[in-house]
């Protein structure tokens, strides 16, 4: 029984639910990416490459909070299957920069389609009106921690 109890005041937290919110997006976002050739780390790439053309693989780590080795392999990945290339930048900063082919811009249409479904089905339980203030609470949030812990959440580093 003192099991049972330590077990429920775990699920009670919210880093418990937040943590299981995750799983079940990202494996629902999974199932609807099968058939676009892409996994849900390529299509996030995919939209983040739409987003910000010409950026380059460190900024994409950063703003995915990855490795740049991760980063790196899933860019890889997108590169060899013809989804995204690598062109000269303008920005003097960076010699290589990243963009979409057209190929890429299709997958990720294709599977921003299924991912919105995938969304809309998350939020449905919420009253219209109310679904953009949900999403402004999550951010404040994690605005809160940062604020909290007096630095911003960075990208996983590895031990």
């Amino acid at each position: 029984m003192g099991d049972r109890k330590k077990l429920l005041i775990v699920e009670d937290g919210l880093v418990y639910r937040v943590k299981r919110l995750t799983v079940v997006l990202r494996a629902a976002a999974e199932s609807a990416l099968q058939g676009t050739g892409v996994t849900g780390p390529q299509h996030l790439t995919l939209m983040a490459l739409a987003a910000n053309p010409g950026v380059s693989n460190a900024t994409l780590a950063r703003r995915s909070y990855v490795t740049p080795q991760t980063m790196n392999v899933i860019i890889q990945g997108l590169e060899s299957a013809g989804l995204v290339e690598r062109v000269e930048a303008t920005d003097s900063r960076r010699e290589i920069a990243l963009r979409l082919t057209d190929e890429g811009r299709r997958r990720m249409t294709a599977g921003q389609k299924r991912i919105v479904e995938v969304e809309a089905a998350a939020l449905a339980f919420l009253p219209a009106g109310e679904r953009g203030a949900f999403l402004d609470h999550l951010d404040a949030c994690s605005t809160s921690i940062e604020t909290a812990t007096a630095a911003p959440i960075r990208k996983r580093t590895r031990p």
